[in-house]
């Protein structure tokens, strides 16, 4: 904002400063901008990373969802085994003869 302030209150005054310092007023403004624009890209890069779950450096998203993914799993397949054991094993008392 500062160099497009000088250009513009350059322009305003009566005498005004030559081409050369002119074009060289709006060339840095451009560069400012050029860098401002280059930030807010990868600001944007980044955020769009974040926001659609990739990893990035510091999330633990992805971990807690596996982790929570693996107790479940864990879980049910502790169900099925219980399941299949008492339907397939007899329990030790039904196993000995009464006589």
């Amino acid at each position: 904002m500062k160099h497009a302030q000088t250009c513009i209150g350059e322009l305003s005054k009566e005498k005004q400063i030559s081409k050369s310092k002119m074009e060289e007023a709006s060339s840095a403004f451009k560069r400012t901008l050029n860098a401002i624009e280059s930030e807010l890209n990868a600001q944007m890069q980044y955020l769009s990373h974040v926001c659609v779950g990739t990893p990035h450096q510091g999330s633990t998203f992805a971990s807690q969802q596996n982790i929570a993914l693996a107790d479940h799993t864990l879980s049910a397949l502790s169900d099925r085994l219980s399941q299949i054991y008492a339907e397939h094993m007899p329990s030790s008392s039904d196993d000995i003869p009464m006589r």
